[in-house]
């Protein structure tokens, strides 16, 4: 069978390795819903982006309150809730990776656990190997959800919010992209099911196993700033 796997791929960069390689061994297709790589307005601000020249700098964001994620119904092990960057938020991880549009180069992180038995903040600064530069930011310690990016090239930045609203700073000019039906889900599946009926191979801008272990590399090398520090309350 051709495996559509929901996020997160694995827990770690081993039981993703594992995924990938057992799915090149049966010789099949598999994907990754890593959804905001087909979101129509993200694709929009990376299409009008690249018309004028690489991207050269992003911001990723993914904040969500670590009280509230306790109490809810995604509350899980503490293996999960200690982990929540890769449980949930590696959508933002992947798809800035994916913008950047080359491997990494280096990371520089810092993560700790502020408020919460659980990990509830995190920063980096990731450089790739095209001389792009991310800073991703996910914060548990806030009282809401946001998710939020930043998109800059030649003399244009877009502006994510939401992700279900949008502006463009061009030319000292400001416009807002057209709002999107979908979050990305219906497009991605209908891409791969393509993909299996054409005897087609999965490839960018889908994330196919391949790339879904990259991605979760870079939540490791993000984790991996991880300082063990009193927390206050």
């Amino acid at each position: 069978l051709h495996p559509f796997l929901e996020k997160p791929p694995g827990m770690d960069v081993a039981e993703t390795t594992a995924l990938r390689d057992a799915t090149a061994k049966a010789g099949v297709k598999g994907m990754v819903g890593l959804n905001r790589r087909f979101h129509p307005m993200i694709a929009r601000a990376k299409e009008m982006v690249e018309e004028r020249g690489p991207i050269v700098q992003l911001v990723g964001e993914f904040h969500k309150s670590m009280t509230m994620l306790a109490r809810s119904r995604n509350a899980g092990s503490p293996q999960v809730m200690d982990n929540w960057l890769v449980t949930n938020d590696i959508h933002a991880v992947d798809v800035v990776r994916y913008l950047a549009g080359a491997d990494v180069a280096e990371v520089h992180s810092f993560a700790r656990r502020a408020f919460s038995e659980y990990r509830d903040l995190h920063a980096a600064l990731v450089i790739f190997e095209n001389d792009c530069v991310a800073n991703y930011a996910f914060n548990y310690t806030t009282g809401y959800r946001l998710e939020r990016y930043e998109i800059h090239g030649r003399d244009i930045s877009v502006f994510l919010e939401g992700v279900d609203q949008g502006s463009v700073n061009c030319d000292g000019k400001i416009s807002q992209l057209p709002p999107a039906d979908t979050g990305g889900t219906e497009e991605e599946l209908r891409y791969f099911v393509d993909c299996v009926l054409d005897d087609r191979p999965v490839q960018l801008p889908a994330a196919n196993l391949d790339e879904a272990v990259k991605s979760v590399e870079l939540v490791g090398a993000i984790r991996a700033g991880f300082r063990e520090t009193e927390r206050s309350g």
